[in-house]
């Protein structure tokens, strides 16, 4: 059993492991997003010549009149790269992922204070993008596709009711600058 085990993982590594001199991780931001009210940093991974896996931290933020709202959150995708002369995570793929988030309300009242509720959502969102990795390491992608997006009031005391903030199809647009390792 012991020996089948070892053999069993000796085969996995095999399959999954690629020349050292091919970039299998990057670290990436979102710039972009920072201009509609968010901020990702996210980390691929390669797991294969065709498979790759993101994680990515979350930052939402918004203000508009007496609203505003902060999520944190996390996000996952797994990526299918689709280009024949390139190993993953360089060149075309399509990807589906998920996300999901938590964070605070706050809008002013008729009495001049603030009242304050917490908020959660999700998104689920399917892709298509392209990812440029050049031998010093730098990263350029861009991706576009839709996001089913859900946002709701999570109150106690009754002002926000618990109420459906959001919930709707969005777009899911993406560009990401990295380095790649």
């Amino acid at each position: 059993m012991k020996r089948l085990l070892i053999l069993t993982l000796f085969v996995c590594i095999g399959l999954i492991s690629r020349a050292q001199d091919e970039k299998q991780n990057i670290i990436k931001l979102n710039p972009v997003g920072l201009l509609f009210g968010g901020a990702q940093l996210g980390y691929e991974r390669a797991l294969g010549e065709k498979t790759s896996v993101v994680v990515a931290p979350t930052f939402g933020f918004f203000k508009t009149g007496g609203f505003k709202y902060t999520t944190y959150g996390l996000g996952a995708e797994l990526r299918l790269y689709l280009s024949s002369e390139k190993a993953a995570p360089t060149g075309f793929y399509v990807s589906p992922g998920a996300a999901y988030f938590g964070g605070k309300a706050e809008m002013d009242d008729f009495s001049g204070g603030k009242t304050t509720t917490k908020i959660s959502g999700y998104s689920f969102k399917g892709v298509a993008g392209y990812q440029w990795v050049w031998d010093s390491g730098l990263s350029l992608e861009l991706n576009g596709g839709v996001q089913y997006f859900g946002l709701k009031f999570k109150d106690s005391d009754g002002v926000w009711g618990d109420a459906v903030a959001f919930k709707g199809i969005l777009p899911a647009v993406g560009f990401s600058v990295g380095y790649a390792f």
